[in-house]
């Protein structure tokens, strides 16, 4: 090991389905959002993602006393927890590869850099709300809008659009003059993709990267 290596680490307690599922979502939509830069990771992201379905899928079914369903579960987990420590183990092996670019390596990648204890609020969150079928979605309006914004505090308004088909097609929802938004009439047990971008008095800017969300 070299000195001042950095090391990619899922930074939670891998026991909690909650947060398996949270870490696996940030990995799958950093490793996504970026193909030319994590090239052919060791399971496709199309499986990856239907590894996280999976295990929420099986979750749910736990909660509602399906016989046989905790050990389903947790075959489920393992198939999961096997997928992402082999994508760890390929982001650490480009960190290691780019020592200069190795801490956006880890983190882009959806993973935490051990001992730092920093975790940054990410551009995008998206929950589910206290009823079924509904998406509750924060946009981070600092990083939006950016630090070095000419006018911070112009009038403006935050774009909404969301997937239900693996990003091939979008859905327009209401722009919103806060960098919240509540997506309703969703399908349970159904992996949605949100996506924001802000619109100023330069124009509308990018959208983000989508975040996606197994809806409950």
């Amino acid at each position: 090991m070299s000195v001042g290596r950095l090391r990619a680490v899922y930074g939670g307690d891998m026991n909690k389905i909650v947060l398996i599922q949270g870490r696996a979502l940030a990995m799958h939509d950093g490793i996504n959002g970026d193909p030319g830069t994590y090239l052919n990771p060791p399971v496709s992201m199309p499986a990856f993602l239907t590894l996280i379905q999976n295990l929420g899928t099986s979750q749910q079914q736990v909660k509602t006393r399906v016989i046989g369903a905790t050990e389903n579960r947790e075959v489920h987990r393992g198939l999961l927890l096997t997928a992402m420590d082999l994508e760890r183990t390929f982001v650490q092996a480009l960190s290691d590869a780019n020592p200069s670019r190795a801490g956006a390596l880890i983190t882009n990648a959806g993973l935490v850099i051990a001992g730092t204890g920093v975790h940054t609020k990410p551009l995008l969150t998206v929950r589910n709300g206290k009823q079924s079928g509904i998406l509750t979605c924060d946009a981070n309006v600092g990083l939006l809008v950016g630090t070095g914004a000419k006018h911070p505090n112009e009038n403006r308004y935050f774009n909404w659009s969301y997937t239900l088909d693996g990003s091939k097609t979008f859905i327009s929802a209401p722009s919103t003059t806060r960098g919240k938004t509540v997506i309703s009439g969703l399908t349970p047990l159904t992996m949605v993709g949100v996506r924001v971008s802000l619109t100023n008095s330069e124009g509308p800017g990018e959208w983000s990267q989508v975040v996606t969300k197994l809806v409950l």
